[in-house]
């Protein structure tokens, strides 16, 4: 599954990082193993900063993504209970923040380090600092 990104720096980091996503293979609601699959985030896609964040998305089949966009408190009670949910409340406060000012070059290389190195999305999530000081 693509999809249109954006233009620029932005859409590219995006794509790259939906792709990378995606490449975990199975819905993490069902564990099914589908050609369908969604990279769903927790809280909205607006928000530059936890956009490409591994602890604020997950790999969802396309139908199951559906139906917790159609379903949001269910959603919202599954990623509660998930390994993901003990990320929320930093989630909210780095999606909310002002400073510093965000920087696409650094999300790219960020994304394309995870990419390139073939990290795993749950490892990327547990490792988040590790990873992102290495680039």
């Amino acid at each position: 599954m693509g999809g249109y990104y954006g233009k620029g720096l932005p859409g590219k980091t995006k794509g790259l990082y939906a792709s990378w996503v995606r490449r975990y293979g199975r819905c993490e609601y069902s564990n099914q193993a589908t050609d369908n699959l969604n990279c769903a985030h927790i809280l909205s896609r607006t928000f530059s900063r936890t956009h490409c964040d591994p602890r604020n998305t997950f790999c969802l089949s396309a139908s199951q993504h559906a139906k917790f966009t159609q379903n949001p408190l269910d959603f919202a009670a599954w990623v509660l209970q998930s390994e993901v949910g003990q990320y929320v409340d930093a989630m909210r406060e780095k999606a909310y923040a002002t400073r510093p000012k965000f920087d696409w070059y650094a999300e790219y290389d960020f994304v394309k380090y995870l990419s390139d190195n073939n990290i795993g999305l749950k490892d990327a999530r547990e490792n988040y600092e590790l990873y992102r000081s290495m680039i």
